[in-house]
């Protein structure tokens, strides 16, 4: 099977994936990080995030928030932008 991106294609961009930790979530991140980007999953689900991180390595940082609500997105947001930069993708899953 070939890959849906050259391996480099998004080197150096930074995605945010809302709803990171499911399954469909944890398989969107491993294709954004194996075409080179550096992923934040956002999910309520502190446990699945944490073990998420873990199967994606160092290219993952997991982010607890509920997006229902404002300051916690808020929050999140800056602390991505703190570990990985600017966010250059939005992948909404949840």
């Amino acid at each position: 099977m070939t890959p849906f991106l050259n391996p480099d294609a998004l080197n150096g961009k930074v995605a945010l994936i809302s709803g990171g930790a499911t399954l469909i979530g944890l398989a969107v991140a491993q294709g954004l990080i194996d075409a080179g980007a550096r992923v934040a999953l956002l999910d309520i689900d502190a446990a699945a995030g944490q073990q998420a991180v873990e199967c994606l390595g160092a290219s993952a940082r997991f982010f607890q928030a509920d997006i229902t609500q404002d300051g916690q997105i808020n929050e999140a947001v800056m602390g991505v932008h703190q570990a990985l930069g600017p966010v250059d993708l939005l992948i909404n899953l949840a």
